[in-house]
């Protein structure tokens, strides 16, 4: 992959025009159309800018393509293309099923006794962990993110 592949990639994941692209790193427009065009190269100040307003963006990764696009090799949530997402909703269309546990709906103002309830729960959870498994897949977490910031991180335990 060349440096203006690269350069691509990280405009495609900001999810950024090339002009809001250019903005956002202090460079004219122009200079960014030329490099996105190859007619320049990238230069060493513009490598500078994007890794000043960028600093998720690995340095080795921008400059020689090495090693994961991110610090810490993770992409956060809100970073996933429609291209990540239709390769999600293909696998879920080819497998024909999410390995989400189906819906569950309520009926109003019926009421079970206490023994049946418990018993239907607990049918309810074997059958949820007969969809979740997948042959040679286990879940080593769940993690939960809130909308203040925080999250909950869930591991595996033993049982």
């Amino acid at each position: 992959m060349y440096m203006v592949d690269r350069v691509k990639k990280i405009i495609k994941e900001k999810n950024l025009t090339s002009s809001g692209f250019a903005d956002k790193i202090g460079v004219p427009r122009s200079t960014i159309s030329h490099i996105l065009s190859g007619r320049n190269n990238p230069s060493l100040e513009l490598l500078q800018k994007i890794l000043d307003n960028f600093p998720d963006v690995r340095t080795e990764w921008l400059i020689r393509g090495r090693g994961e696009m991110f610090m810490g090799g993770a992409r956060d949530l809100f970073s996933f293309t429609e291209e990540d997402n239709q390769d999600m909703k293909d696998e879920i269309n080819d497998t024909g099923q999410s390995g989400l546990p189906d819906a569950v709906f309520v009926e109003s103002g019926a009421e079970k006794p206490p023994e049946e309830v418990e018993r239907a729960h607990k049918e309810e959870k074997e059958d949820e962990k007969v969809k979740l498994q997948r042959p040679g897949k286990k879940i080593e977490s769940i993690i939960v993110l809130y909308r203040d910031g925080t999250f909950s991180s869930y591991g595996h335990s033993a049982e």
